[in-house]
């Protein structure tokens, strides 16, 4: 007998390692190419990313739910250290708690997005956060 899958109300997105204002890695187009579909199939998706990546979204017209902009540090190498995963986890914290029947997708395994993902976590043990 098959099951019907449900679907999530909400996705959220973390991509906080978006450090750059130029260039798109693999793991930041999956991000942008998942939200897409994801709003076609009617889910609401809300972004958790630097200006930078805001910016970037924009330009290939990727439109999500509500940006929280976690990160406005500029292109610097001591910005893409430890101190931009400790600015956007503290950020993260910020935000409201996590709706039930929703789930967190890391959009690469960089501490600036598996860190507020395991804080939005915490904060509701509903959430379904998939680990690969």
């Amino acid at each position: 007998m098959k099951t019907k899958s449900r679907l999530p109300e909400k996705i959220y997105v973390m991509n906080n390692a978006w450090f750059s204002s130029t260039g798109v890695s693999g793991s930041d187009r999956r991000a942008m190419q998942w939200s897409k579909e994801w709003l076609k199939k009617g889910i609401s998706v809300e972004v958790f990313c630097s200006e930078n990546a805001r910016k970037n979204y924009a330009t290939h017209k990727v439109k999500a739910g509500k940006f929280h902009i976690t990160s406005k540090l500029k292109d610097t190498k001591a910005s893409i250290a430890l101190n931009n995963a400790v600015y956007c986890w503290l950020n993260s914290l910020k935000a409201k708690k996590p709706e039930d029947n929703s789930v967190i997708y890391s959009s690469s395994d960089f501490l600036p997005d598996v860190l507020p993902a395991f804080a939005m976590k915490i904060k509701n043990k509903k959430l379904f956060f998939p680990i690969q």
